[in-house]
């Protein structure tokens, strides 16, 4: 239904990226490409939207205290939903230059908030949207050189980024799961129990629940939720009197503030605008990670599809004086848990985030969600995203030059958030660098993964004598380069033992008649090993063998070690000129 929307938002002819295959893991009911029931995709896409629209109260909360009238929030409000809406459509989709094809919606992006406060208070809310219109901007330019900078992105820096979107909003989770506004205050009793069994039954659907229930488990605990602390008391009489006043149905009605801008504000703004963007690559990741039981590395070009989509659906929304936004690091949590990544749930999540916008009544109701409810589901998803983000940093080798780069960008990123006053000092056009920890920490990251490179190789080189008992050698060798580059492990072990392999057979042999010089090469995609010695070259390559031939005997160990090479090694090549031979091996990566 929601699908017919986004094709008349870009002309048919553009057509669709086509989907790449991608294994479903075990885990999910729904996969990327799976079509669910159009009653499940429904109450799915709502279950998101609810916890997209749920952030929203935040900015409310604080245009309010700096002197909002009724007619700007409405107004911010309905503009942010509408785009949140869109934008989620438009990047769960496949469409050429905006089309990221997973399910990732949006909501306002939470490190603006500070900022947005500071520039309502300097200008209004006109500065505000000059302002957004800048980060928004700033998005989409960083968009467009992201697959050119691979290279500053490969998966241990992306983990990291991953996990400290996690571990950013770690705080803020226990604290809202304990009932505390601030670190001096006492958690409630009532609030704990409250929160506590909430956390209790959202974990007992999604580890225990099966079909309908574990899908379900958000929207389900939510309302009981709200059962509960209605009849408790836990609900804040001014929101639930908010809920009652507001009506069922009601036609927006936008006024845009107009635009304005201020200079002094420019590099905070477009700093933002950096932060927005590494943030939503550990995102895109985590779901590209979620999805795929294969999942290698990042797709940035489809990353920077979607990041193209948030910058200018931020942009559109300052223009008609909403709030700037992002992908919703909960609600890729939420999709992790509920086992549901089916990119359909996109089209109906727009759909329902457009839909609130005409019934306040829903609006109001989202935004006096318990906080006993809400700490509970906020510290499931958090667990989540740290979680991803380890197992992304994990799925490469390390070495000394990683133990820097991810320990010291952690440290320095968990130390902004644990002691949020240890930079207050540094001037104001850097404080916003030092504003959040995942800010700082993804800066630190990139950078000094950019500083290590410096005297990396990526080719090595060995000798082997074919004499000598060399085996350890190799192993030492292939493990060194391994680590050095960053390759994952699985390939490395692969690639040592077919070098151990045709190193045997070329010195057992005796078809080498001298050293075995062996050169390693390696890029993100592929780890290729050339062994070029004086000799002759063995059967490999030159004869095929069947499993079946291997077992009936009669062989010879260069048959059998091209049988065991074909299968190690993902392509298997040998080329001679005069005595000179070469075996080349090329593993996919």
């Amino acid at each position: 239904m929601f699908k017919s929307l986004i094709s008349r938002l870009v002309p048919s002819k553009l057509g669709h990226r086509k989907a790449k295959h991608r294994r479903r893991p075990a885990n999910l009911i729904y996969g990327t490409e799976d079509t669910p029931p159009q009653a499940t995709s429904v109450v799915l896409g709502f279950q998101h939207a609810v916890e997209s629209a749920s952030k929203i109260t935040l900015p409310v909360a604080l245009l309010t205290a700096i002197g909002a009238s009724a007619q700007e929030l409405e107004t911010m409000i309905v503009a942010t939903l509408v785009m949140s809406g869109i934008g989620s459509m438009v990047a769960a989709s496949r469409l050429p230059v905006f089309g990221f094809g997973h399910l990732i919606p949006m909501a306002i992006f939470s490190s603006f908030v500070s900022a947005a406060v500071l520039a309502a208070r300097m200008g209004g809310l006109a500065l505000l949207a000059g302002m957004t219109l800048i980060t928004g901007m700033a998005i989409c330019l960083l968009s467009r050189v992201l697959p050119r900078w691979r290279f500053l992105f490969p998966p241990e820096v992306v983990g990291l980024i991953a996990f400290m979107v996690g571990a950013s909003q770690s705080s803020l989770a226990v604290m809202r799961f304990l009932g505390m506004d601030r670190v001096e205050q006492q958690p409630g009793l009532t609030h704990i129990i409250i929160a506590g069994g909430s956390l209790a039954l959202l974990a007992g659907l999604t580890v225990w629940g099966k079909g309908p229930l574990r899908l379900f488990s958000s929207l389900i605990t939510l309302v009981v939720g709200y059962i509960v602390c209605l009849n408790t008391g836990m609900v804040k009489p001014e929101l639930w009197q908010r809920v009652l006043d507001a009506p069922w149905i009601g036609l927006p009605v936008i006024h845009p503030p107009g635009l304005a801008f201020d200079g002094t504000l420019i590099l905070p703004f477009l700093v933002l605008g950096l932060s927005a963007t590494l943030k939503s690559s550990g995102d895109l990741t985590i779901c590209e990670k979620v999805s795929d039981a294969d999942w290698k590395r990042a797709d940035l070009k489809a990353s920077s599809a979607a990041v193209l989509t948030f910058g200018l659906s931020s942009m559109v929304s300052a223009l008609l004086g909403g709030f700037a936004m992002m992908s919703s690091s909960s609600n890729v949590g939420l999709s992790a848990a509920t086992g549901a990544v089916s990119r359909r749930i996109g089209y109906y999540c727009g759909g329902a985030l457009i839909s609130l916008a005409f019934f306040p009544k829903m609006v109001a109701l989202v935004g006096a969600a318990p906080p006993p409810v809400v700490g509970a589901m906020l510290l499931l998803v958090v667990s989540y995203n740290l979680i991803a983000g380890m197992q992304i940093i994990m799925t490469r080798m390390m070495e000394a030059r990683h133990t820097y780069i991810i320990g010291i960008s952690l440290l320095f990123g968990l130390t902004t958030d644990a002691i949020p006053g240890a930079f207050r000092d540094l001037p104001s056009w850097l404080r916003p660098l030092f504003s959040s920890g995942l800010t700082l920490a993804t800066v630190l990251v990139v950078l000094l993964n950019l500083i290590f490179r410096i005297g990396t190789s990526r080719r090595h080189k060995i000798v082997l004598d074919p004499n000598a008992e060399d085996v350890d050698k190799i192993y030492d060798f292939m493990e060194e380069s391994g680590a050095q580059w960053g390759a994952r492990r699985e390939v490395v072990e692969r690639a040592v033992s077919a070098l151990v392999e045709g190193y045997e057979v070329l010195a057992g042999e005796g078809l080498a008649k001298g050293p075995i010089t062996v050169q390693a090469s390696f890029d993100e995609f592929s780890l290729d090993l050339n062994l070029r010695y004086d000799g002759l070259l063995p059967e490999i390559g030159r004869k095929a063998l069947s499993p079946e031939e291997a077992l009936s005997g009669g062989v010879s160990t260069a048959s059998m070690a091209g049988l065991l090479l074909s299968r190690l090694s993902d392509r298997v090549r040998t080329k001679s000129s005069g005595r000179t031979c070469e075996l080349d091996l090329h593993f996919e990566h």
